[in-house]
């Protein structure tokens, strides 16, 4: 008897061959696969910050080379990952969507080939969530972001500050009520005057008319925030 192989790679037909002399049978080929796995991710997950709200991200990783084809699942802080709000594609990528702080934490890619009874693990990569993105600090000298009423005579002048701050410089927008905006409006508002920074608004004169609450909108590239800074109400 005779064994005839065609292969490629790692897998290949064998077929048996048996002759008397003058006959010759052969039995049907079959599929003869070998088992393997390479240890080497062909694409591995790097670190990321991405603001808290954002819809989906995904972390990369497509496994070692293996036979059968490797299986793949996630570790977050050494644990294997069972938030609800993941998915696993098919090539073994991770996509977290609806991300708030809880979604931060220490991401592994592991593949295993439970044939063979091994694994390997990915590098890992650290999700950072941003938030907030701008903060209101406590105790800010010349502010008056936490004192909603302030009461003034006609004539004064009164400096309103806006008490945010962020990793990031925020870019300020100063309103007078909800639809009233102050920054870029210097004709409509030619007693008022907005610091170089941004940070601090000053009316001159005021007068019964500037009654409202003011506020300021500070965002950047991370996100956003609007303070209601005060309400100066001005007695004649």
């Amino acid at each position: 008897a005779v064994v005839s192989t065609q292969s490629t790679g790692n897998s290949g037909w064998l077929q048996c061959s048996a002759s008397d002399g003058n006959n010759r049978a052969l039995t049907r080929k079959t599929m003869v696969n070998a088992i393997y796995f390479t240890t080497q991710f062909l694409e591995e997950p790097s670190n990321r910050t991405v603001p808290a709200g954002s819809l989906v991200i995904t972390l990369t990783c497509t496994p070692p080379t293996s036979y059968p084809p490797a299986e793949v699942s996630w570790l977050k802080d050494g644990d294997p990952l069972t938030d609800e709000n993941t998915l696993i594609t098919p090539t073994g990528s991770l996509i977290l969507h609806h991300l708030t702080t809880s979604n931060e934490g220490k991401f592994t890619c592991q593949a295993r080939n439970d044939l063979l009874g091994v694994k390997a693990l990915s590098r890992v990569a650290v999700l950072v969530i941003t938030e907030p993105a701008i903060e209101t600090p406590r105790n800010l000298p010349t502010t008056l972001w936490n004192d909603r009423n302030v009461y003034l005579t006609e004539g004064d002048t009164v400096t309103i500050t806006c008490g945010v701050y962020g990793e990031e410089q925020p870019s300020i927008t100063w309103y007078k009520g909800i639809n009233q905006k102050i920054t870029d409006s210097p004709a409509s508002f030619p007693r008022f005057t907005i610091s170089d920074d941004e940070y601090t608004l000053t009316i001159e004169r005021v007068t019964m008319s500037d009654t409202a609450t003011y506020l300021c909108i500070a965002e950047n590239s991370v996100g956003s925030d609007e303070v209601p800074v005060s309400t100066p109400r001005t007695l004649r």
